[in-house]
């Protein structure tokens, strides 16, 4: 990677796609030293796209460099970037209903975040128990 260089020179907005399929890589792996670089790149090829910032604040977090994660989330505010929200699908009396993170508008969102909230629940339990064994 050191003839690599920081790599700015080899890459295009248009290559944004295939510089962060590489990014997320690298937070699946923990490769922190190339993933900043790669996110380098992005942020200057891209500076208005928030998934760099999420992926690089939660590539922070894992490695925990929480005073860098911190000022990822800080930017993204100062920048006025915001994290996109997540979408999910639901199966429901045979039909597929899809919300977004925190929408209430879903007709049974309540007894959705109910079922999850249980979930949440027996997964912590869960995870107490084989802590103790």
């Amino acid at each position: 990677m050191e003839e690599f260089g920081d790599g700015r020179q080899y890459f295009t907005p248009e290559d944004a796609d295939l510089l962060s399929t590489l990014f997320a890589a690298c937070h699946l792996h923990g490769e922190l030293n190339l993933g900043e670089k790669i996110a380098n790149i992005l942020i200057e090829k891209v500076p208005d796209d928030p998934s760099t910032y999420v992926v690089l604040e939660k590539l922070y977090a894992s490695t925990k460099k929480w005073d860098k994660a911190r000022k990822i989330r800080f930017k993204m505010k100062e920048l006025g970037l915001k994290k996109n929200p997540g979408c999910s699908w639901i199966e429901v009396d045979k039909r597929v209903q899809s919300f977004l993170a925190e929408d209430k508008t879903f007709p049974l969102a309540e007894s959705v975040y109910d079922c999850l909230s249980l979930i949440y629940d027996q997964m912590e339990k869960d995870e107490m128990v084989a802590q103790v064994v």
